[in-house]
């Protein structure tokens, strides 16, 4: 006697034929079973809702990414927290990407290092982070779309944007390995997360995931300074000082340099830990620069003017040297600060074109002191030129 899930020989066709329909609805019954088990997985773009334009909001009614859930929400209401998206799954609802306006800039080298790790990994390891641009909006931060254009809540369309905050160097690596890959060749994702945290607030998590990855310098805290300057109570002249000490690194200033010009004192370099206090707290914020005064960006365009390097003026060694020489001609009791600054930005302002390329060609050397052999850098060499010089204008005035 035969089994009876035999196929027989005459229905051979038939019997296969169920039994695949079979297997495919025990196997779609499975993917139902753990579609509910799973509590991450990466969504379908059935799962997402669409980020309505501008005329669709104004138009209809009940739009379907609805709004913020609330004034504390990071997540647009239907993106389910829980899961890995993908950038293209997002963007073709109508997501776009933001940045926070004073966010630090993306460097090449870490760009191109991000590269090569999603190429020998074959996509990225880890999802970039992002919230809500109305979030960030809410919280007293200043929003930018990715041409620069400064983003509001009164915008139709700002719940379409979503804020990177961890994550800007992945982001720009996919997006160059795409624009250079080979017509044959399958474009990379870019997987997407949102906050796994109740309420976050945007300046903590910017710090701490990127601490979590590379940790931050002064510059870094600086930006998350600038991010809220907008807060209760900061002082506006705080601000622009922050601001200077941003543009003046930007420039190439080693970041004591650059806090130096644009405070004109060497007394009160804030440490990182003073600057990360300074985010949470208005009062420690508004001290950062007490004390400073407008010559040491005197002194800083004087120098750009009279044409010296730029990596010359951005040195400790140059910056401290000039900023320090200007309170010292205080001393005698009857020089004001304003005296002494025109003393410095005169002596600079009197170096010939001979005497300028001989700062910036100054190169290291090594020489014995007291019979113990010392290396001096290029900086230290060009510091002695500068106090040279300084000691002979002088004598002649």
């Amino acid at each position: 006697m035969k089994n009876s899930i035999d196929p027989a020989p005459e229905s051979h066709s038939v019997n296969e034929t169920e039994q695949n329909i079979n297997a495919q609805e025990t196997k779609n019954s499975n993917n139902e079973v753990m579609k509910e088990k799973n509590a991450v997985q990466v969504s379908t773009p059935n799962d997402i809702p669409t980020a309505l334009d501008a005329n669709e909001q104004a138009t209809t009614a009940g739009s379907p990414v609805d709004k913020i859930a609330n004034q504390a929400s990071v997540i647009p209401i239907g993106l389910d927290p829980r899961r890995i998206y993908t950038w293209d799954e997002l963007s073709s609802h109508g997501f776009k990407k933001a940045g926070l306006r004073n966010n630090r800039e993306v460097n090449d080298k870490v760009v191109k290092k991000k590269m090569m790790s999603i190429k020998r990994s074959n996509g990225i390891i880890s999802p970039i982070l992002v919230v809500s641009a109305r979030a960030c909006l809410e919280q007293g931060l200043e929003v930018v779309d990715e041409n620069g254009n400064q983003l509001s809540l009164d915008d139709p369309d700002i719940d379409s944007y979503l804020v990177i905050i961890d994550g800007q160097h992945r982001d720009d690596a996919v997006t160059r390995l795409n624009l250079e890959r080979k017509p044959d060749e399958r474009p990379y994702d870019l997987p997407v997360i949102f906050p796994q945290i109740e309420r976050p607030k945007v300046l903590t998590m910017l710090g701490e995931s990127n601490i979590s990855t590379r940790p931050w310098k002064g510059t870094d805290y600086l930006v998350s300074l600038l991010n809220s300057s907008n807060l209760p109570g900061v002082n506006k002249e705080v601000t622009e000082t922050l601001e200077l000490v941003k543009k003046y690194t930007t420039e190439g200033c080693s970041e004591i340099a650059a806090w130096g010009y644009a405070t004109g004192t060497y007394k009160r370099q804030p440490t990182a830990n003073r600057l990360y206090k300074a985010q949470s707290d208005v009062e420690t914020r508004n001290r950062l620069t007490e004390g400073s005064n407008k010559y040491g960006r005197e002194i800083y365009e004087t120098l750009k003017s009279a044409g010296v390097d730029s990596r010359m003026i951005g040195s400790k060694e140059v910056s401290k040297y000039l900023i320090e020489k200007m309170h010292s001609l205080l001393a005698d009791g009857t020089t004001t600060l304003e005296d002494a600054a025109n003393v410095i930005t005169k002596f600079i302002g009197s170096l010939t074109q001979g005497e300028v390329t001989a700062i910036n060609q100054s190169a290291g050397k090594t020489e014995d002191v007291d019979g113990v052999p010392h290396k001096f850098s290029r900086y230290d060499v060009a510091r002695s030129k500068i106090h040279q010089l300084f000691e002979e204008y002088q004598s002649k005035e």
